[in-house]
């Protein structure tokens, strides 16, 4: 199931997204270090969720979380009732900002999609505060720090497509056009073009025609295709792609809708494995409780036996633990009955005859 979004993917969520611009914000819940669902109030309750490194979308049900971390509070004091002025994309980058006007002034919530990810408050492109802190050779993520975002530059087709330095036109698209796996083949499949092709064996002709089918796909009405096989949900797409025929998809209204029931039933799925290695760990436990259980049972009938032997022979065992004292104290042969003797603990082994 898919884990991250890819940029093409975030901008299509970015327009679903659209339609909450000039709400409230009136709630911040994080479950997680770095989730946040963020509540907005547009003639009606909705949330969007944050996963930093992974995914972002429109949904109408939250996770409760058990108590505010101090970044959740933090982002309360900042952001509680501002107004959601704009969403939008870091051209090109796996970057969404919120830019709101709050009491205090504009602040712009950004969250970043890709690799680890983060969460960060930003007031006049300065760090206020984020979910985590970090620091590289050349850039650190921390309260007080400038915070910027490299926009890339626009897609060159011509150069994507007979410049590249990668052996075929479909890595090619997914890397340097920065398409991704899944969208450079679809490319490839509509346009018609070979995606093992040699960059350096496209036409100009097949570069246009891959650049016309794109701005097609990107134009596309958009949905929410959660694509199964074999019973297993294996991808979730804004697109109904052709690589996908032949296999069972469920359509959704919005491209949100699907990445929610994704998330969902991953999630669902996850807890389920986790009760189960829960149940595995305590039959484990069980088993070796009743181990335990028959091996107390034999003591407690040894120790049964044992007693009731030394209540019927009071007067002899007594007599016998005198003799072994007597024997301690003057340093004398122990009693016959007497098998070993634990001089630290001053202790004697008697063997009991029935």
């Amino acid at each position: 199931m898919k884990k991250t979004l890819s940029s093409f993917e975030v901008a299509c969520v970015v327009e679903e997204l659209q339609v909450l611009v000039g709400g409230i914000l009136d709630s911040f819940t994080m479950p997680d270090k770095k989730e946040l669902f963020l509540g907005v109030h547009k003639g009606g309750k909705a949330y969007i969720r944050l996963v930093a490194g992974k995914v972002l979308y429109l949904t109408h049900e939250k996770k409760l979380a058990e108590r505010p971390s101090g970044f959740c509070s933090f982002l309360r004091k900042h952001l509680d009732q501002a107004r959601l002025i704009k969403v939008v994309q870091a051209s090109g980058e796996r970057v969404v900002s919120f830019c709101c006007e709050a009491r205090a002034g504009a602040f712009e919530l950004v969250v970043e999609l890709y690799g680890k990810g983060n969460i960060l408050l930003l007031q006049d492109g300065c760090i206020l505060g984020c979910a985590e802190t970090k620091t590289w050779k050349d850039r650190v993520i921390a309260a007080g720090e400038k915070y910027a975002v490299t926009a890339k530059a626009g897609l060159d087709w011509e150069q994507v497509c007979t410049c590249s330095a990668h052996d075929s036109l479909v890595k090619a698209l997914a890397a340097d056009g920065g398409l991704g796996g899944l969208y450079a083949e679809e490319l490839c499949l509509r346009a018609q073009v070979s995606k093992n092709l040699s960059p350096k064996e496209i036409s100009p002709v097949q570069c246009r025609k891959l650049k016309d089918v794109w701005m097609r796909m990107v134009d596309e009405k958009k949905a929410g295709y959660c694509i199964f096989k074999e019973g297993a949900l294996i991808d979730v797409t804004p697109l109904r792609l052709l690589q996908h025929d032949g296999l069972d998809v469920q359509e959704f209204p919005l491209f949100s809708d699907a990445l929610a029931f994704a998330w969902a039933q991953e999630e669902e799925a996850a807890d389920v494995a986790d009760v189960r290695r829960r149940i595995e760990k305590l039959a484990t436990i069980i088993v070796e409780q009743q181990k335990n259980i028959a091996s107390w049972e034999k003591e407690r009938e040894e120790a049964l036996q044992t007693a009731e032997y030394i209540y019927h022979h009071y007067t002899e065992v007594h007599a016998l633990l005198e003799a072994a004292r007597a024997a301690f104290e003057s340093k004398k042969p122990m009693p016959a009955a007497v098998k070993d003797v634990k001089q630290k603990e001053k202790k004697i082994v008697v063997e009991l005859s029935p």
